[in-house]
């Protein structure tokens, strides 16, 4: 028989250990929860003092978009994303303290890599601490500090989720901590308060799948050069350049015979065209279309599952339309196409203009029983009593989101040059 002390506890006996247990791993816990909590705090408030808000504004004056950027180099040196400057013409940082700097020009920037250097004029600015990002390690925590949607020196959490190789030869960190928009720029700091990387991008197609660019990217720069190389206004306007050419090597510009109006056009998408005289002869009508290979029907005087669709009517010689402005035939116009698409329905109306020239805006979404999938139809209208113009933008409803940017260049280049002349 074991000794007394040696036998196994009575019930009551157990049950007080379980408790006793119970109570120190709780206070454990918590301890370790207050630990881990202020610690975030000392961190974020430490780093927050070396974190911008960056204000951009276009060629005019202009408010153009807001983000974030981190001090690094006490005598006004900033580190942001190259998107937020791009197209900025100013830029003005607002520290911590409320203190507003303009940007008095760029010390070196990478569009691939999309980080930027600029330099404001100040000294004894709070400079944040880099880290080394070849250092870091999976599930490591993170702290990103920055200016979501204009509001100041907001906190998040989160762990590094990977390291992603890109195409450019570099790679990027993914991370769960959130951001918005405005977060573009802001630091990604560890646990010992110092910066590992550049807040990036999102993917909106899931969740906290987040990418910040490696703050050693970032280090060769500022070891090479901080003296100031370029102004806003000539990034800006070699930006616009490069856009523009990149532009012309993916659309061309389209031109109607008759040079009623020009735009420009995918060309990797196919043409066709057609005029003629209306059944009744009263109207005369020369169309366009332009539509990718793979739309299910894309025809030029039929139906226009996906892609582009111009059309220019004119009345007889001598006459003019008595529907002779956007709103008049707009409102005729809706009631024909839902008559004529019953699984059709008008979601939005609104105003624009081309030029100088007042448009009106019709949107529908539904299925026709010959497609497999519903579609959505954008219709811009032009009106006078000498001519209209309307032009159709058409896609499937799940990739006109992504279709849209085709659409909104075709009409950002559209040119009309006037009613054609019989």
């Amino acid at each position: 028989m074991l000794p007394r002390s040696s036998q196994v506890p009575s019930r009551l006996a157990r049950e007080l250990i379980v408790y006793a247990a119970a109570i120190c791993c709780t206070a454990v816990i918590f301890a370790g929860d207050a630990f881990g909590q202020g610690r975030y705090s000392e961190i974020g408030q430490r780093v927050s003092r070396s974190v911008v808000k960056l204000e951009t504004f276009d060629s005019e004056g202009q408010p153009k978009s807001l983000g974030s950027g981190f001090i690094v180099n006490s005598n006004g040196l900033i580190v942001t994303n190259y998107h937020v400057i791009r197209s900025a013409y100013q830029a003005n940082a607002t520290s911590a303290n409320g203190d507003v700097y303009a940007v008095a020009g760029v010390v070196a920037h990478d569009a691939e890599k999309d980080f930027a250097i600029v330099k404001v004029t100040a000294f004894d600015l709070p400079a944040a601490e880099l880290g080394n990002s070849n250092q870091v390690q999976i599930l490591e925590e993170v702290i990103a500090i920055g200016h979501p949607l204009g509001l100041a020196y907001t906190s998040s959490t989160g762990v590094i989720s990977a390291q992603r190789p890109q195409k450019g030869g570099f790679s990027m960190l993914q991370t769960t901590a959130p951001i918005s928009r405005g977060n573009s720029g802001r630091p990604l700091v560890n646990l010992r308060g110092q910066v590992i990387g550049i807040v990036t991008e999102q993917m909106t197609q899931g969740q906290n799948l987040n990418f910040a660019l490696p703050i050693n990217y970032v280090r060769a720069a500022l070891e090479s050069n901080n003296r100031i190389r370029f102004t806003l206004r000539e990034v800006a306007e070699a930006q616009a350049q490069k856009d523009a050419d990149d532009t012309l090597k993916l659309f061309t510009i389209y031109e109607d015979k008759y040079k009623v109006y020009k735009a420009l056009v995918p060309k990797s998408w196919r043409l066709a065209n057609l005029e003629g005289w209306a059944a009744n002869n009263d109207t005369y009508s020369i169309k366009a279309m332009t539509a990718p290979e793979s739309a299910a029907r894309a025809d030029v005087n039929g139906y226009l599952s996906e892609g582009i669709r111009i059309t220019v009517s004119m009345p007889q010689k001598g006459k003019v339309f008595t529907l002779a402005t956007p709103a008049q035939l707009a409102s005729d116009y809706s009631k024909t196409f839902v008559k004529n698409n019953p699984g059709f329905v008008q979601i939005s109306e609104s105003n624009s203009k081309v030029g100088q020239e007042p448009i009106k805006i019709l949107e529908f979404l539904g299925q026709n029983p010959n497609v497999e999938e519903p579609e959505k139809t954008r219709i811009y209208m032009l009106a006078k009593p000498e001519c209209r113009v309307i032009i159709e933008f058409v896609s499937p409803a799940a990739k006109f989101k992504d279709e849209d940017f085709l659409f909104l260049l075709f009409m950002k280049s559209f040119e009309f040059k006037g009613c054609p002349v019989w």
